[in-house]
């Protein structure tokens, strides 16, 4: 039992080592076999450093002349690129001292070589990336280069064609034209040599240049050929013919005055040249000016012509209308004048008329002088007729007022005696509205009138009469009349008021003293109160100051019993 029991251990302790042996075996060989797979890539990856097509590219380069930034950035380049020969041979005898280590089955050695040879090998892949970015990037710019240049030059040459063979439509600045393309000829020439020298960067500079410069001229070329052509033909030919209306004008007799056309004119046949100048000069932004500017003034001369012959037609026209309305206004100020003396022998006029309608006719007079004046220019034929015109507008306008004014003093004078009638009725009726008040007062018997009341009622009577008398003069006053007027009726107004007043408290006072009486005997408050009312009555006169008095001593005694009496009294109305 013991042996075998021993054997079936030994059996498996030695299960477990075969296992483990060929555990080590297998991870051996396959290491073995992925070294050699490595070792294989990276041979290849090395070879295909020194292609065919990389080492087309370095001899291109060095075939063609470089210059400039494109030749230092070759060199610098170059020297990586031989560099990486020298390297592919150390880098395949490090390649082949891993293969011979690995076949010896040094197998941590040859790992540790090939960590070290894969980042070299990186390394240099990197550079050849980089190497063959930068050659073709040369290749390139000098290629698009030569397409960029050959572009930008065949839009050059078709302007130039266009403005040769078009030259008429520059004028004279096809001289400065001709120079500016010869210019550009000469950059396209410069252009040329730098890249033919590889200098691409220098190339790019001028191109961009050149592209802007036609650019440019593209946007002048309209501008110009705009501006000369109002220069030579459109400008000059408005000029000439506002000089020959001018002429024209002036042989129909027009005058002008504070304003010199002929030296307008001259001056704008001057701003035309300097544009000419400055169009030689391609000065665009000021040609532009100088010929809005000359628009200006054309046009500033165009309306000094038209507002004559515009003022003529007019002075023509409104001449007939103008001398009519002067007969009309000094008519109509003759028979005014007449009217108002006659108008002054029966009413005073306080606003001075007469002498305002004599002013009137002289300055009617002055303006008929001053129109006469311009008749006789135009007769002489030395018009200004905007001139004219403005004194034919400004005499009609104050003729205008001046008929006005005239309507308004007919109108005031004319309601004079219409006045006087109301003002003879509204005395009569104040008058008899007086004597009816005092009738009135009469017949209620009092004892007596107030001092104030006596005084307004004589003030009153005092004013109707004054009035009656202002009416009966031989000139009346009308303005007087109408103020005394109203402030007769005011007065009036106020002395009725007051003449109610008293005989409304002199009957309250009598029915509150009959109604106190049963209280007389046994109030001395009352009894007080109405032998204090019966004098304020009887001898003051004072008829409020009796209400008062018994109203105020009825109030403490039966309060409310003076306002019932009040209310049924004025109900009783």
């Amino acid at each position: 039992m013991g042996e075998a029991f021993m054997s079936v251990g030994q059996t498996v302790v030695l299960s477990i080592s075969i296992l483990l042996i060929l555990t080590v075996i297998i991870q051996i060989l396959m290491n073995f076999i992925r070294n050699k797979r490595v070792v294989k890539h990276i041979e290849q990856v090395i070879n295909d450093f020194q292609s065919a097509e990389l080492a087309e590219k370095y001899q291109h380069l060095k075939e063609i002349t470089l210059s400039g930034s494109s030749l230092i950035t070759f060199n610098n380049w170059e020297k990586v690129y031989l560099d990486l020969e020298s390297r592919s041979v150390e880098l395949l005898e490090k390649n082949h001292k891993v293969s011979q280590t690995t076949n010896h089955f040094r197998l941590l050695t040859a790992n540790s070589l090939l960590i070290d040879l894969k980042q070299a090998v990186f390394e240099a892949e990197q550079d050849v990336e980089d190497v063959e970015l930068v050659f073709n990037q040369l290749i390139n710019a000098n290629s698009e280069s030569e397409k960029e240049i050959e572009q930008i030059y065949d839009k050059y040459a078709e302007m130039r064609k266009d403005i040769l063979s078009k030259s008429y439509n520059y004028g004279q600045t096809i001289n400065f034209l001709e120079d500016y393309l010869l210019g550009l000829e000469n950059k396209f020439s410069e252009v040329k040599k730098l890249n033919s020298a590889g200098n691409h960067i220098e190339t790019h500079r001028l191109l961009s240049y050149l592209r802007l410069q036609l650019n440019l001229l593209a946007q002048k070329l309209p501008r110009i050929k705009k501006s000369y052509e109002k220069l030579s033909k459109k400008l000059p030919q408005q000029v000439k013919e506002i000089a020959d209306d001018y002429q024209h004008l002036l042989s129909q007799n027009y005058q002008f005055s504070n304003v010199n056309v002929e030296t307008l004119i001259d001056n704008l046949n001057a701003s035309v040249n300097q544009a000419n100048q400055q169009l030689n000069q391609i000065n665009l932004d000021e040609v532009e000016n100088s010929i809005d500017n000359v628009n200006n003034k054309m046009m500033e001369i165009e309306q000094i012509l038209e507002n004559e012959i515009n003022a003529k037609k007019f002075v023509i026209d409104f001449q007939r209308r103008l001398s009519e309305q002067f007969e009309k206004v000094s008519l109509a100020n003759s028979n005014l004048m007449d009217l108002l003396v006659h108008i002054d022998q029966s009413y005073i006029l306080t606003n001075d008329e007469i002498t305002e309608s004599g002013y009137i006719g002289s300055e009617i007079s002055q303006m008929k002088n001053d129109f006469d004046l311009d008749i006789q220019n135009i007769e002489k034929e030395s018009p200004v007729y905007s001139e004219i015109k403005a004194d034919f507008l400004r005499i009609n306008q104050r003729l205008d007022e001046i008929s006005s004014r005239q309507r308004e003093i007919e109108q005031d004078i004319e309601g004079l005696t219409e006045a006087e009638k109301v003002a003879q009725q509204s005395v009569q009726e104040m008058h008899l509205n007086l004597n009816m008040l005092k009738r009135k007062l009469d017949r209620y018997k009092l004892p007596g009138y107030p001092a104030r009341f006596i005084e307004y009622y004589k003030l009153v009577e005092a004013e109707i009469e004054k009035i009656y008398d202002e009416l009966n003069q031989v000139k009346i006053d009308m303005k007087q009349i109408s103020d005394d007027l109203i402030l007769a009726q005011q007065d009036l107004n106020k002395l009725t008021t007051d003449s109610e007043n008293i005989l409304a408290t002199s009957e309250l006072t009598e029915i509150a003293v009959q109604y106190s009486n049963k209280y007389i005997q046994d109030n001395k408050n009352i009894n007080q109160a109405v032998k204090k009312a019966y004098q304020l009555y009887n001898q003051e006169f004072d008829y409020e100051g009796a209400l008062d008095t018994i109203a105020s001593a009825l109030e403490k005694v039966e309060p409310g019993a003076y306002e019932k009496i009040e209310k049924d009294y004025y109900k009783g109305l």
